[in-house]
């Protein structure tokens, strides 16, 4: 469960309540943005967010594109974590970011023992030749080719995977076509999945641009087939 939050306070009242929470197995919490952290405050946050929740394993978010927060130094906050020992129930980073360099030093990070978890789709087989443990995707909720990634990188098949991890690129280069306020992904997840719209600051594509994207998806190969159920027969 994803608990992090702009103030520490809800941030700990989060990570609680996940706690107390039957099925929650462990806790992500990104940091705060706006008062950005250095290495140091970050480590203190995630150590007081350890303590909030002391029995469920702890994932550090990290994605510097969007929060702005420790670009190309993941490995320097992991390097602290595994010093000090002040979070022992510490697993490791949901790292969302091209600097594979960086991730790299996060894997050597005490013999490798932290869990590090890979949010570039577009880049994942790079990741998994590194030793990133799975992929956290967004395309794997649509597409099928992120899925045969891990499939064939589990099975140690890296050459196989290749042509899958193109179509992931394929379709990841599709995004770039759009500005930075449309959710381009939950739109695509719409034309697969019973999924509602998008929440503000985020718009939708239009009615027109879904429909022409979809057609070129669907073209390429890119996408899952569609979910049956429609709305009206979905139970909640």
């Amino acid at each position: 469960m994803h608990i992090g939050a702009e103030s520490l306070q809800d941030t700990l009242e989060l990570a609680a309540h996940a706690a107390s929470t039957p099925g929650v197995i462990g806790i992500v919490c990104q940091t705060p943005i706006f008062f950005k952290p250095n290495v140091e405050t970050l480590h203190d946050y995630l150590a007081a967010v350890g303590r909030a929740a002391p029995e469920l394993p702890l994932w550090y978010c990290h994605f510097p594109d969007k929060s702005g927060v420790l670009n190309g130094q993941a490995h320097l906050l992991l390097k602290m974590i595994h010093a000090r020992q002040e979070i022992p129930n510490f697993a490791g980073i949901k790292f969302t970011d091209i600097n594979l360099m960086d991730f790299q030093l996060c894997k050597m990070v005490g013999g490798g023992r932290y869990n590090m978890l890979f949010g570039r789709d577009e880049e994942y087989l790079s990741a998994a030749v590194l030793g990133a443990d799975a992929p956290i995707s967004s395309t794997l909720q649509y597409s099928p080719w992120l899925r045969e990634v891990f499939r064939l990188t589990k099975a140690g098949q890296f050459e196989s995977a290749r042509g899958p991890q193109q179509a992931v690129a394929q379709l990841c280069g599709h995004f770039s076509s759009f500005d930075g306020a449309t959710n381009v992904q939950k739109s695509i997840m719409q034309t697969v999945l019973p999924v509602g719209p998008s929440r503000l600051p985020f718009r939708d594509l239009s009615d027109g641009e879904r429909s022409t994207l979809e057609v070129d998806l669907r073209a390429e190969k890119l996408l899952d087939a569609k979910f049956a159920a429609r709305y009206s027969e979905v139970q909640v």
